[in-house]
C-alpha cells in the first residue's frame, strides 16, 4: 500500500479503495482501513482524508444490521460529531432501529459511559452543566 501511494495518485487508486470497502461486510475491517489511510496522509493529502471520512460515513450509513463490534465505532463517531450530528444524518436512527437488544443496550451503556466521563471531565475543571 505504501508503494503504492508513492508510485501513483490518490486519484489512481481512488477506485480500487473504493472497491474494497463497498465489498467490505463488517464496518469495522472498513473504519479501521479508512481511518488508518486517512489518518496516514500527509498533511498536503486534505483529499485523502476527506474522501476517508465520507467513505466512513457513507459505510454508516448503509450498515443495514449493526452487532456488538460496532458499538465503539458508534460512540467514537458520536463523540466527533455529537449525538445530534449522527441523528441529523441518520446514522443513530439507523444503529437503533436495526440492532438485536443484546446491541442496543451495549450501546446505551457506552453511551452512558461516555456522559459519565464526559461529566466527570466537566465537574473536575469546575464546569457547571445546565440540563
Amino acid at each position: 500500500m505504501v508503494t503504492a501511494r508513492r508510485t501513483f495518485t490518490f486519484e489512481d487508486v481512488r477506485p480500487v479503495l473504493e472497491g474494497m470497502v463497498a465489498k467490505t461486510s463488517r464496518l469495522a475491517v472498513a473504519h479501521d482501513f479508512l481511518r488508518g489511510l486517512g489518518d496516514t496522509a500527509a498533511d498536503k493529502e486534505l483529499i485523502v482524508r476527506e474522501w476517508s471520512r465520507l467513505q466512513l460515513s457513507q459505510a454508516l450509513l448503509s450498515l443495514t444490521t449493526p452487532d456488538s463490534e460496532d458499538v465503539p465505532i458508534f460512540i467514537s463517531v458520536i463523540k466527533e460529531k455529537g449525538t445530534c450530528g449522527c441523528a441529523e444524518c441518520g446514522m443513530l436512527n439507523t444503529f437503533l432501529k436495526n440492532t438485536s437488544a443484546e446491541t442496543t443496550l451495549g450501546f446505551l451503556q457506552a453511551k452512558r459511559n461516555h456522559i459519565e466521563g464526559y461529566l466527570r471531565g466537566a465537574s473536575d475543571v469546575g464546569m457547571r452543566l445546565c440540563v
